[in-house]
């Protein structure tokens, strides 16, 4: 007997619905493209908690010629991905990397227009790749990004960006609300007061 998704998200025809796996444990889920709120890109698993990118079939962003490139650097690809979605459907044109190393020999070879990288990457710090990032010549300050985990109300936060050299930094769980508006100030596309300086396409 053919097994059938675990979970249903929406109440559509099944003929229209894709189905997830989750990265972590290997759970099925059918989603519903038409049921779908505005702005979701992912949903965690609730089996293992695994972070799950929804991804359509035949879904493609049409990215201007001259759009801004952000260069991701994030170790879990399945986070990666999802974030190189959210600047595409803004926009921008993502790449990726999993490592300080990868990042690096992109970085001196194709620069991009801002980074978005994690406090703790496999091969290094993110301290570590800034100081290198900004030892490339010609590429001394491209506006950087830090991703932290740092959303606890009741403890003091220092902020990273004092640590890390970072120009901004953005927590996790704002990545779907407050990515875009942070990348859009550091490359200077839109001031404090959230006026647009320049189109991004």
């Amino acid at each position: 007997m053919k097994k059938t998704p675990e979970k249903n998200m929406g109440e559509s025809s099944e003929v229209d619905s894709p189905v997830l796996r989750c990265p972590g444990c290997g759970r099925f889920y059918r989603i519903h493209p038409d049921k779908l709120p505005p702005g979701v890109f992912s949903f965690n698993c609730r089996k293992c908690g695994s972070l799950i990118p929804i991804v359509l079939p035949g879904e493609k962003q049409e990215i201007a010629e001259d759009a801004l490139t952000v260069l991701v650097v994030i170790q879990e690809q399945a986070l990666g991905h999802l974030v190189v979605r959210i600047l595409q459907r803004n926009g921008f044109r993502g790449r990726f990397a999993s490592t300080g190393t990868e990042a690096l020999k992109i970085l001196s070879l194709q620069p991009p227009d801002a980074v978005l990288f994690s406090v703790v990457l496999p091969d290094m710090l993110g301290y570590e790749m800034i100081d290198r990032m900004r030892e490339i010549p010609g590429e001394d300050h491209i506006p950087s990004i830090l991703l932290a985990s740092l959303h606890h109300g009741t403890r003091y936060k220092r902020e990273p960006t004092s640590l890390y050299g970072a120009d901004d930094y953005i927590e996790r769980h704002h990545l779907p609300d407050m990515l875009i508006t942070k990348i859009r100030r550091c490359v200077g596309l839109e001031s404090e007061s959230g006026e647009d300086r320049k189109s991004v396409v």
